[in-house]
């Protein structure tokens, strides 16, 4: 819960410095190693918007895959699990490098009043979590 009450105050912050509309639809990125639950954030997000100002909001959640990139041959992959992953090309197991999958922030937003989308700074304003 504290998590997305985190999310909306970020949406607000961003809301008001930009003077934007109504924010009508949230998309956020969920990495698989971010360890946050795709089905509890859109129960927290059902629960805490009634009543405020993201009320109807729509929010997408995109769950991101884990890619990690091989110690000994470099080759990029998916994987389930960053431990014990056993490369599609050479075999080795252990010490890749985690390339995606760590992250949790905002990728996107849109307004009521404005048929563009705002991603600027998505970036620097994500809720991460680590």
């Amino acid at each position: 819960m504290s998590l997305i009450e985190s999310i909306m105050n970020i949406l607000a912050d961003e809301r008001d410095r930009k003077s934007l509309g109504k924010i009508t639809k949230v998309t956020l990125q969920n990495g698989r190693l971010a360890g946050v639950v795709t089905d509890s954030i859109l129960f927290a997000w059902e629960a805490l918007t009634p009543g405020t100002q993201f009320e109807g909001c729509d929010i997408v959640v995109n769950d991101t895959p884990l890619v990690l990139r091989c110690f000994s041959c470099q080759k990029e992959f998916e994987a389930q699990s960053a431990m014990l992953a056993a490369c599609p090309a050479c075999g080795q197991e252990i010490g890749h490098a985690v390339v995606s999958g760590r992250e949790f922030l905002i990728e996107n937003i849109e307004v009521e009043d404005s048929d563009e989308e705002s991603d600027e700074g998505s970036n620097k304003d994500a809720a991460r979590q680590e």
